[in-house]
């Protein structure tokens, strides 16, 4: 649906990860990476993908809880399968063989070797980790074995698409029943492996080592916290982003940009302001509401644009009082109030909310009130109406205006 499509793209821009240019959005700087290079360092593109398959798995766990019976990993459905493989693929690609493994001299010579050696990858999954070693080492072959099906069967059309499947082959079954002499037999990332005749327990018994030492347990938990310390790299680059953006726009344009739309819309507002207070003086109604809309529309519309968070607030503030001000002169305004002492009190209030505007304004311009500075005549001869600090006006102009 178009309508839905186009607020949920409104929505993520204004998070910060899109970019709106008139009618076409794109994805700002660095969340491509996140979410779109499936084969990238950075790609967390599943993350959502595996906390929906937690979620439909958790009354399976509440029920093993209960009755000790557990949780086949074939029950974990693909969400979940998918994930792990997402979560776990870029570190297979960009850190197992390029600094894991050549971390041990001694096993990255013999990888290197020729005759190739022979590799046993133990709980292989959907095969990355075995792809990765053979597309590193082109002389070795690798052999991987799980208990999944379905990773198996994803495992094999990896190698297939990756064009080692004549060096790699998987097998379906578990890690005890394996036959055969490696010289180099490994356990990545394998849920339940610590359960006696686990892939673990076959490389202590085997071989001597294990790879890794992560309890099934601990796997939900590694994906909160990737998740999460991805999220808050995310929130920090923006940050940063957003930094590096308002000192870039703070040249001179900038400030005369917002300067301008700051000075029509206080104009309007006093205009406004002058015409309710006469009406107030002579008895009379103030002017129709439509009549005030439309004058305050452009110049308000370009400081909401324009402007930042507290200063698009407080202009807002001021507008929806002068808006109802020109409604209060109903009878039927306030029961229990005179009409006009209703009046005339949200009249003296003009004035202290049109003060929080300026003081707003002042604040985004870096105006500072109680400084002397000297004036300085614009190019027509005349005073400017708003004036900057002279630092901050050193800092913000561009060097073409120098």
């Amino acid at each position: 649906d178009e309508r839905y499509a186009r607020e949920w793209l409104e929505q993520q821009a204004a998070s910060g990860l899109l970019s709106v240019r008139g009618d076409e959005f794109g994805l700002v700087g660095g969340v491509a990476a996140v979410l779109l290079d499936e084969g990238g360092p950075d790609y967390l593109g599943t993350a959502g993908e595996f906390a929906l398959g937690l979620g439909l798995l958790t009354p399976r766990v509440i029920e093993a809880f209960r009755t000790g019976a557990g949780v086949p990993y074939a029950d974990y459905g693909r969400h979940i399968r998918h994930g792990i493989a997402a979560f776990n693929r870029p570190m297979f690609a960009h850190l197992l063989t390029a600094e894991w493994l050549p971390a041990v001299p001694e096993i990255e010579a013999r990888l290197r070797a020729n005759p190739g050696a022979r590799v046993l990858d133990l709980g292989c999954g959907t095969g990355y980790s075995s792809v990765a070693m053979a597309l590193a080492y082109p002389t070795i072959t690798v052999r991987g074995i799980d208990l999944d099906e379905r990773s198996i069967a994803e495992a094999r059309a990896a190698a297939a698409a990756a064009g080692v499947a004549d060096r790699v082959t998987f097998t379906l079954g578990d890690a005890a029943s394996v036959d055969g002499e490696f010289e180099l037999a490994g356990e990545m990332i394998v849920p339940g492996h610590n359960r006696p005749g686990s892939g673990s327990s076959v490389c202590r018994r085997r071989y001597g080592y294990r790879v890794s030492g992560i309890p099934w347990w601990a796997l939900p938990l590694t994906a909160v916290v990737f998740t999460l310390a991805g999220a808050g790299l995310a929130q920090l680059v923006t940050a940063r982003d957003d930094l590096v953006r308002s000192r870039r726009k703070r040249t001179r344009r900038w400030y005369e940009e917002r300067r301008a739309a700051y000075v029509q819309l206080l104009a309007v507002f006093e205009r406004d302001t002058a015409r309710l207070r006469a009406a107030s003086e002579a008895g009379e109604k103030p002017p129709p509401a439509l009549v005030y809309v439309d004058e305050v529309g452009p110049a308000l519309m370009l400081v909401r644009l324009l402007a930042s968070g507290s200063v698009r607030s407080a202009a807002l503030a001021v507008h929806m009082l002068l808006q109802k001000l020109h409604g209060e002169m109903n009878p039927a305004a306030v029961s229990g109030v005179q009409p006009q002492t209703h009046f005339r009190e949200l009249l003296a209030q003009v004035p202290l909310v049109v003060q929080q505007f300026e003081a707003a304004i002042r604040e985004e311009l870096g105006i500072d009130p109680e400084a002397q500075v000297r004036p300085v005549l614009s190019d027509s001869g005349r005073r400017p109406l708003i004036r900057r600090r002279p630092a901050d006006e050193a800092e913000s102009v561009e060097p073409g205006h120098r």
